[in-house]
């Protein structure tokens, strides 16, 4: 393929002044704005009200204009080896692919909402400007600034809400570990830290995972700033999630000594203090890599060549013209609100012989697992008492999912003993329900846990990232999460058998109410699919 020049022609001709030069990159930066507008703006969720709490303790959420303002310093950095490569346009197999990306997924963005695709458009656009004015080593020398822009991207919520859970339980056993070292007795059962005079939980807040995020930017932009390559780089960017996790334990010990942690400054400061603490961790660790790994001299950064850039900065400022009237002329996709399936209306009544008791829902302990509907209600008949527990899901809801390993825990402080399969009769899919022993501080109980409608959390995963199910094709219908749990009496097998006798006399009750809700969501699912877009 041969090179991609704009106006060939023009180019040896045409000369453009400073001031021409400073107009040209003034309007292409307002353009830009213009057009990435919303990613600047765009944040996935406010669980935390305080905006500075939130940035700290969020657990994945993201902050594109921070990101966004932290690339383009990454690209300043750049501009002397920038300068320097000869204005050459890119191969075409290069240049093309990569602005027609980034201007598709502006305009897929728009259709279905998904702001925070923006920040991809922006990496594949920022990259074919690259290779039209610079070629393949522009390409090169921008692949970092524009890489980093992936920091901007929330993570899918299937795969965070596992993420974060398991952070939950990681800092706990670790906290655990280290009030046993400090002789400070501490009993942990799943994310509960248990202590003689109370119980501390490890939320979402306190799991780790946002320190981990945010550390790990932070040693990419030090590796940036002080020249690091190679091993050295490698491993100062690998040290940043461990050095994160390990301080955000310390961070959840000074929560359980100091009883004035619950105030939202001294929250917040010990935050603040464990990020410059990580900060300095790192500096110490890049002080001795630069003592133990030999550093390569780097050749000098060439001079800066005459630029001969006219057609190629005309070209630019249409291409930008062009991606700013997409983002406003392409309409959104306007979805019909779900039907409500009012769970208290057909769950809140006797079922049989079984009388229903509303429950309160843990929801501290579920955090960023959500549903549109959900119940938790007890069951009782001659003594005998079943715990269930129904949430639907909103999968046209992009940056939350029902799906998770926490939906299998009536709340905080559980641990699973034994995991197994169960068939429950006139259940589709009846080798999915799991059977599930699990033991609190002084409960066990049998639990039988299934998705009905779900996929696996990749497929999930996947069409949650490209906002598939905001679309006129979404997914047949939501999922929807169901939970059986009834005591374990004691020790031994004959208890074990009469829990699980009572799970099925319970199910011969339930299942046709179940059945009844499962065919309403799937026939309210047809219609409104008809008719969801406009």
């Amino acid at each position: 393929m041969g090179r991609f020049r704009i106006f060939p022609g023009a180019v040896p001709t045409l000369r453009i002044g400073s001031s021409r030069r400073l107009v040209s990159l003034a309007v292409g930066i307002l353009l830009a704005v213009f057009a990435y507008r919303e990613l600047l703006l765009f944040e996935p969720s406010r669980a935390i009200p305080d905006p500075v709490e939130r940035m700290l303790f969020e657990p994945a959420d993201t902050t594109p204009a921070l990101i966004v303002a932290l690339a383009l310093w990454l690209l300043w950095r750049r501009l002397a080896r920038w300068r320097a490569l000869p204005t050459r346009g890119g191969p075409l197999w290069l240049t093309v692919p990569l602005l027609g990306a980034g201007a598709g997924i502006l305009v897929w963005a728009r259709l279905t909402g998904a702001h925070d695709l923006l920040a991809l458009s922006l990496l594949a656009f920022g990259l074919g400007l690259a290779s039209l004015w610079k070629g393949v080593a522009g390409v090169r020398v921008m692949l970092l600034p524009a890489g980093f822009l992936l920091f901007a991207l929330p993570l899918p919520p299937v795969f965070s809400n596992a993420v974060i859970f398991r952070f939950q339980l990681w800092t706990a056993q670790l906290v655990g570990w280290l009030l046993y070292l400090f002789a400070l007795p501490a009993r942990v059962v799943g994310e509960s830290i248990l202590r003689s005079d109370f119980t501390f939980s490890v939320v979402e807040g306190c799991s780790g995972l946002r320190s981990v995020v945010t550390l790990s930017m932070l040693s990419v932009l030090m590796v940036d700033l002080f020249r690091r390559h190679g091993l050295h780089a490698a491993i100062l960017v690998l040290a940043a999630p461990l050095v994160a996790f390990g301080l955000n334990a310390v961070r959840a010990i000074a929560l359980i000594l100091n009883p004035h942690s619950a105030l939202a400054p001294v929250h917040i400061a010990q935050g603040i203090l464990i990020l410059m603490f990580g900060l300095i961790l790192l500096y110490l660790l890049d002080g001795l890599l630069a003592r133990w790994i030999p550093q390569a001299s780097r050749a000098p950064s060439p001079a800066a060549t005459p630029a001969a850039e006219p057609g190629h900065a005309v070209a630019t400022l249409l291409l930008l013209t062009g991606l700013a009237g997409l983002s406003v002329g392409v309409a959104p996709w306007v979805a019909q609100d779900p039907v409500a399936l009012s769970l208290p209306y057909r769950f809140e009544h006797a079922i049989g012989d079984w009388q229903a008791t509303p429950l309160e829902t843990d929801r501290l302990f579920l955090g960023s697992v959500t549903f549109r509907e959900s119940l938790t209600l007890r069951y009782q008949k001659d003594g005998d008492a079943v715990d269930v527990f129904l949430g639907i899901g909103d999968r046209a809801q992009r940056f939350s999912s029902p799906l998770s390993p926490k939906t299998e825990h009536p709340g905080s402080g559980w641990v699973v003993e034994e995991r197994g399969a169960v068939e429950l009769p006139a259940l589709d899919g009846a080798g999915n329900v799991e059977a599930l022993v699990e033991r609190s501080a002084n409960r066990q109980l049998l639990v039988y846990h299934w998705v009905d409608g779900g996929g696996r959390p990749s497929r999930e995963a996947l069409r949650s990232l490209l906002a598939l199910d905001s679309t006129p094709w979404p997914q047949v219908r939501d999922p929807l999460v169901v939970r059986f749990s009834t005591e374990i009496g004691g020790p031994g097998a004959d208890q074990r058998r009469e829990a699980e006798a009572r799970l099925q006399r319970f199910w011969e009750s339930f299942r046709g109410d179940l059945e009844k809700l499962i065919r309403d969501m799937e026939h309210f699912s047809k219609l409104s699919r008809r008719k969801a877009f406009s």
